[in-house]
């Protein structure tokens, strides 16, 4: 995505979103890999079902946004793209504030 601006000369505030989608998604993989030792160690009961089901849709966050990350981009559809991952983006901080609020 980054040649795509490049190459179409726009503006880094322009693309300043996709740096940060990147780095939501470094974030959340990271929260994610250490909420596996979590819960492990939790006792079986509510709080263990919360938490594995926050989890679950950190998990589910995170692979959307990696996918829309991965997408080719093609000069007709990077505005819809562009809402696509940041609207993910979004989600998926979202679900790691959660995950972490519950860790």
């Amino acid at each position: 995505m980054e040649s795509y601006f490049q190459t179409n000369k726009k503006s880094w505030i322009e693309s300043s979103f996709y740096n940060r989608a990147f780095k939501i998604l470094i974030e959340s993989r990271e929260v994610l890999k250490w909420s596996y030792v979590v819960a492990f160690f939790l006792e079986a009961g509510n709080d263990s079902h919360i938490f594995e089901g926050v989890q679950s849709g950190l998990e589910m966050a995170t692979e959307k946004l990696n996918e829309l990350l991965e997408t080719e981009i093609y000069p007709e559809t990077v505005d819809k793209l562009k809402w696509e991952i940041i609207n993910a983006s979004e989600f998926a901080l979202d679900r790691k504030r959660a995950l972490q609020y519950y860790s």
